[in-house]
């Protein structure tokens, strides 16, 4: 083009079919890609809207009849910007999915913030009752001695309604995970699942507790959600702290098929939402932070999650 010896229905051509091949792909990952799925939703024209103006602006240049440097010049700085405009289309992409994935874990964080502050008013609350503990032996012992059997009973009944007391599945000294573990895993006996757990850990783990509620409570939510859609499932739940690396394998029951699309679990169920998939990605992120892996089966109809976490 410069010498001026490349005929301009040649660099047409070229324009145009390099142009279309473009679309192809853009196409084929909109199919086959979960990442352009963002093209899908209606943005079409202002992707195409570009390269068209840029392609016809080419065609004015080269029958313009200017000099071959200003023509050249016209399709070189067209093409730069194509590139810039695409370069930063993915990066607002990408940013936006980053905003969505954080703003879901900052609601996650919240919601567990409130379950904490849930597990603490409970514990304050047994602190309490432990502390009017002697003084309603010294009533008991009293009434005990009068010939009014009634008032004893009276008595009684009033203190298993002010301290009614709900059976712990957990007990390993760590404060935030047995209050967070027999919290959900009462609501799963609830479903009328059979529950199994194996826990073996220090009271004291170098995990965040904010991390350590994300990871477990989505697991448990996760299981609580599926074994409430069957009559009779499962559940088991194996935690366990070797030299610096924090197992946990938890595994239950599901009815249905669970399809896959890259790192995301998609229910065929009708009535199935996207929090399974949101909460095993935050689960993820949070793995990912400490350098571990999760590992997911589904074979069987037995949803079985394997978790490793350096810590």
């Amino acid at each position: 083009m410069i010498l001026g010896h490349i005929p301009s229905i040649e660099v047409i051509t070229y324009t145009i079919s390099n142009f279309l091949f473009y679309i192809v792909v853009i196409l084929t990952k909109s199919i086959l890609g979960r990442e352009e799925r963002i093209y899908q939703k209606g943005r079409w024209a202002v992707l195409i809207m570009i390269p068209s103006i840029s392609a016809f602006t080419d065609i004015l240049a080269l029958y313009g009849g200017y000099e071959q440097w200003i023509t050249v010049s016209v399709i070189f700085c067209l093409f730069l910007i194509n590139i810039a405009f695409f370069y930063l289309y993915q990066i607002v992409v990408s940013n936006y999915e980053v905003e969505i994935q954080n703003q879901s874990l900052m609601l996650q964080n919240k919601a567990y913030q409130q379950q904490l502050d849930m597990i603490h008013a409970t514990e304050d609350s047994l602190k309490r009752a432990r502390h009017d503990f002697k003084n309603h032996l010294i009533a008991l012992e009293e009434l005990s001695k009068s010939d009014e059997r009634t008032d004893l009973q009276e008595y009684f009944q009033k203190l298993g309604r002010e301290y009614q007391l709900s059976e712990d599945y957990i007990c390993t000294g760590n404060t935030i995970l047995d209050g967070l573990m027999n919290h959900k895993l009462k609501i799963m006996t609830a479903t009328g699942a059979v529950i199994d757990t194996k826990m073996q850990i220090p009271e004291n783990l170098d995990v965040n507790s904010f991390d350590l509620v994300v990871v477990i409570g989505n697991l448990l939510d996760n299981a609580i959600e599926s074994l409430s859609k069957q009559k009779k499932g499962s559940f088991q739940i194996e935690i366990s702290y070797r030299q610096g690396t924090l197992l946990i394998n938890a595994k239950n029951t599901y009815e249905g098929e669970i399809i896959r699309k890259g790192e995301t679990l998609i229910s065929t169920k009708k009535n199935a939402t996207e929090a399974h998939g949101i909460g095993l990605s935050n689960v993820r992120r949070v793995i990912e932070k400490y350098d571990g892996e999760m590992m997911i089966d589904t074979e069987d109809n037995l949803f079985n999650v394997h978790i490793i976490v350096y810590i």
